[in-house]
């Protein structure tokens, strides 16, 4: 086991443990910050710049992780949260005094109180929170990190709901000051339990390896990599304007549209739902394209949201006003936690995890600066607005907002210069989120992933390959590794329909060579399929391997490489084997080919007396599309198969129909002229009388027909071959084979637009045949 991480068995306990730690301390956090503290301090007579400072607190308390980090090398990172969590809560009690201070006419004692009470709050948080990056780092480590991340969002996000519904419908419309103080002293309690759970967690070995290390050095050592500059500095920027967003999207709904405190509480549950809805979307996508693409994605949720508050239109109706919030809410949260939730991931993959104690304090620092310069300035920014600005409620408010939005376009093209590290391009990523193909395929890939028997994994990679997406692909090449047959199986042929990589490619290439008698076959079959050009030289080694179904695989998938040189190859082992695949398998690749040297090497596979029938069916069927001919001959040969009667009948009348056109088209050229030529020989209607009945005059008049035929129908190669093959009593003492010669002379000798030409002849489920050249 690596020493610097934590054991599997530690991880699964720990992410149990967090969990836990996330559900109660939800709870608690919104019973002693955020909303309802920007809500009481509006009851306690609070202006804009007032709230703009009580909301920059919790950003502000991220400067005393630098305190806390002198604490780690004694107490190590954990017993640092825990107890710090548990002095914070307590720092919060004095708030008992301020209704008694109210009722003496002393609001600005109340108010000093407040802001004190919840600065020590957030001071002593920021301490505490130094030991959070990296005990988040070495819980989430692993392939599933975004997974985790994300995953934990939606616990706290659901809390946050769940909370929030509670705490607005005991607000209710004009709740007293008492009961706010009922939130904070149950919040009190909350936050101690939740560092009863932090108590119980692992310590990160690597933390206390890298507590020694200096801020300073660390510091200047990644700010030297270009990177991590741009990341941290486009993550600021950010972080300034998501405080803004936090802290003001209240107030616009208080003050701008007049809402109650209960309902300015619910429009924050709604906001906690775009939280959930981004955990879930975040959850599937961010470990699948990667942290970069996501990030911008969700800074242009964010911006979308933002556009509907420069416009804040006047609404004629309490409901439209409602619809309206709970949107900006739902989208405004789910663009920005969205986009800090991608930004820490991305975070987590830039650093060492040696690195995480320092620079998670870097972490935090930025975001804290970010919060505090957001809030403050957007105080100061607003008050001067509705107090020089227009003098609507909404008027300051679309210019503020609007000049977010133009913020928040520039910051987003500053971070689009961030590295991809192995992510997809933002191109890719849109298309992806836009494809319900590929959002089926990244469920499919989180079914996999928890996948816990090979049945359930085979069914899941069947999905996969039915989905046809490029996102399954890593999974996959991953599989082709796997102990199972059955999975390497599944996995081979869900790659026939996934556009591959290079690393895929040279993946199946191997897999030809090393998977000899097990998936060799389906790995052949996938370069063939995929027209890997890289995979010709294994295949043409493969042609003439013991394990037949690869080598017949290997045939065909070089005929469909259009393999050339190794046509030769594929005749010699052809001509020598009796393995009915080989042979089934070498009359495709001469089809695929399309070559007419094929044909006598299919011919003589019809002379051999081990040759099953199915084979002889094969060797008919390629012959006749090597002429071009299989979608007209096909349809006849299945009605002759079934019934001979009935197939000679269609070819009789497909040779009458002929003469007909042919002596149409004569009459058009020539008003005298009379039509001539094979296809009016007398020979050919008494070849169809004998062909069930005669075989040897069949054959005998069979032969002469070949020879009449033009080689600018066919190459003389192969109309030498056919024509010996008529004569050769291994061959057309078949009834099959004798229709099959019948059919392709009449059609040779037919005209050039025979495909024009109609006879009443149907395919067995009702489909007229195509008439190929």
């Amino acid at each position: 086991m690596n020493s610097t991480s934590l054991s599997p068995s530690q991880k699964r306990r720990g992410r149990k443990l967090f969990l836990a730690f996330g559900i109660v301390n939800t709870a608690s956090f919104l019973m002693l910050s955020g909303n309802i503290i920007t809500l009481y301090a509006l009851r306690l007579g609070a202006s804009s710049s007032y709230i703009g400072a009580i909301a920059s607190l919790p950003y502000l308390s991220f400067a005393f992780m630098i305190l806390g980090k002198r604490f780690v090398p004694s107490a190590g990172v954990v017993r640092l949260f825990g107890t710090a969590w548990i002095i914070r809560a307590l720092c919060m009690a004095p708030l008992i005094a301020t209704p008694y201070l109210v009722m003496r006419g002393l609001h600005n004692a109340a108010l000093a109180l407040l802001l004190l009470c919840v600065f020590l709050f957030h001071a002593v948080r920021g301490v505490g929170m130094t030991g959070e990056n990296p005990i988040m780092g070495a819980l989430s480590s692993g392939r599933d990190r975004g997974g985790f991340l994300a995953r934990f969002q939606i616990v706290v996000a659901i809390m946050q709901i769940l909370t929030g519904i509670l705490i607005a419908f005991l607000l209710g419309e004009a709740a007293p000051i008492e009961r706010y103080l009922v939130f904070f002293m149950v919040g009190i309690l909350l936050a101690i339990v939740a560092a009863l759970f932090l108590l119980q967690l692992p310590e990160p070995p690597s933390i206390r390896l890298s507590a020694g290390h200096s801020l300073r050095k660390t510091i200047h050592g990644v700010f030297a990599e270009k990177n991590f500059s741009v990341f941290i500095r486009g993550f600021a920027m950010f972080g300034i304007l998501s405080g803004i967003a936090r802290s003001f999207l209240i107030v616009y709904a208080k003050q701008g549209y007049g809402q109650a405190d209960s309902t300015a509480i619910l429009y924050t549950v709604v906001g906690a739902a775009g939280a959930v809805a981004m955990g879930y979307s975040a959850r599937f996508l961010i470990d699948r394209l990667g942290a970069k693409p996501i990030y911008l994605s969700f800074s242009g949720l964010f911006l979308l949201s933002l556009l509907p508050l420069v416009i804040s239109p006047e609404f004629a109706s309490e409901t439209s006003v409602v619809i309206f919030l709970a949107a900006v809410f739902f989208l405004g949260t789910m663009g920005f936690a969205g986009g800090e939730t991608s930004a820490q991931v991305y975070f987590f993959g830039l650093v060492d995890s040696k690195d995480q104690l320092n620079l998670g304090v870097v972490y935090f620092l930025t975001l804290g600066f970010g919060g505090t310069v957001g809030s403050l300035l957007g105080g100061v920014f607003l008050d001067l607005l509705q107090q020089h600005g227009p003098a609507s409620a909404l008027g300051p408010f679309r210019i503020f907002f609007a000049t977010m939005a133009i913020f928040l376009v520039i910051v987003m093209l500053f971070n689009a210069r961030l590295e991809r590290k192995g992510a997809k391009s933002l191109a890719s990523t849109m298309g992806v989120i836009f494809s319900l193909r590929d959002l089926r395929a990244i469920g499919l890939l989180h079914r996999l992933d928890h996948t816990s028997s090979e049945q359930e994994e085979t069914k899941v990679l069947g999905e996969l390959g039915e989905s046809h997406s490029p996102v399954a692909l890593e999974e996959l090449r991953l599989r082709l590794g796997s102990p199972s047959f059955t999975v390497r199986s599944e996995a081979l042929h869900a790659l026939e329909g996934v556009p591959v990589d290079v690393a895929t490619e040279a993946k199946l290439v191997e897999h030809v060579s090393s998977g000899e008698f097990t998936t060799a076959n389906l790995a052949a079959r996938v370069i063939g399929k995929q027209r890997l050009q890289s995979g010709r030289g294994a295949l043409r080694e493969a042609i003439f391997s013991e394990d037949y179904p690869l080598a017949a695989a290997a045939m065909l998938a070089l005929a469909e490489l259009d393999d050339r040189k190794a046509m030769q190859d594929i005749e010699v082992v052809a001509r020598v084997s009796t393995n009915p695949l080989i042979l089934i398998h070498a009359c495709e690749a001469f089809r695929v080919f399309a070559s007419s040297s094929g044909i006598p090497v299919m011919l003589d596979f019809l002379r051999r007396d081990e040759a099953p029938i199915f084979v002889r069916d094969e060797v008919v069927i390629s012959i006749s599309a090597i002429i071009k001919l299989e979608g007209w001959f096909y349809p006849l040969y299945l009605s002759f198969l079934r019934n001979a009667e009935e197939g000679i009948d269609a070819l009789e009348d497909f040779l009458a129909t002929s003469r007909k056109s042919e002596r149409t088209a004569a009459k058009h050229r020539n008003t005298f002229a009379r039509a001539t030529g094979p296809l009016f020989d007398p020979e050919l209607d008494s070849m169809l009388s004998m062909l069930m009945t005669e075989p040897q005059s069949f054959a005998e008049i069979a032969s002469r027909q070949f020879s009449k035929i033009s080689e600018s129908r066919l190459a003389r190669k192969a109309i030498d071959a056919l024509e010996v093959a008529a004569v050769d009593e291994h061959l057309y003492r078949y009834q099959r084979i004798r229709f099959f010669l019948a059919a392709l002379i009449i059609r040779l000798h037919a005209v050039p637009d025979a495909r024009r030409i109609k006879t009443r002849f149907r395919l067995p489920w009702n489909r007229p045949p195509r008439l190929d050249g």
